[in-house]
């Protein structure tokens, strides 16, 4: 990706990574609480200034319905918990679709949600399943009850072709150290 939106700053671990594994790809971050993006600068090693970087303090919902911020995104993450869990608004088929109608071309859309009971994961996958068309998958990282990470494709020719995507994965792998072959085998 050229470019990604982060909804949800946390402890910058994925602002740290895209920084280093995509150097030349210019990446927006918002985040609603100024506290987290303080502590992030002070404690978590977060940039001050990088021509790369840019972050907005701002709900993701409100973000995304800004005319302000009219961009549009290969990629956008959202990994935005309150005290209760994932974020409800960003939970909203509003959101989802305004985020939909944000990606490029060929672009993807990554939700990382709980998967336990009191939760209700497949009432909110339906939800994102409606927003992009069926252009869906989800990888459910345990069998026990945990994170489940939802991917939500701008077009059905990204998400059906997913056997082309394994020599990327081993190349990821090698490059990374993350079991890149192992995650594309459980979303097939």
């Amino acid at each position: 990706p050229r470019t990604v939106l982060l909804v949800g700053l946390g402890g910058c671990s994925q602002v740290h990574f895209l920084l280093k594994a995509l150097p030349d790809c210019a990446i927006d971050v918002v985040e609603i609480r100024q506290q987290v993006i303080d502590l992030s600068r002070e404690f978590f090693f977060l940039p001050r200034s990088d021509k790369h970087l840019r972050i907005f303090h701002a709900s993701g919902s409100d973000f995304m319905k800004d005319r302000a911020h009219p961009g549009s995104y290969d990629m956008i993450l959202v990994d935005a918990f309150d005290e209760s869990g994932p974020a409800a608004s960003l939970l909203e088929k509003d959101f989802l679709s305004a985020c939909r109608n944000r990606l490029n071309q060929g672009g993807v859309f990554v939700m990382n949600l709980w998967n336990s009971p009191g939760y209700d994961f497949p009432a909110r996958y339906n939800t994102i399943c409606e927003a992009f068309y069926g252009n869906v998958l989800k990888l459910l990282l345990a069998e026990s009850y945990q994170n489940a990470i939802v991917f939500g494709f701008k077009d059905s020719e990204t998400c059906r072709n997913l056997p082309d995507y394994r020599r990327g994965a081993r190349d990821l792998q090698a490059k990374h150290g993350i079991n890149f072959p192992r995650y594309l085998k459980q979303l097939y």
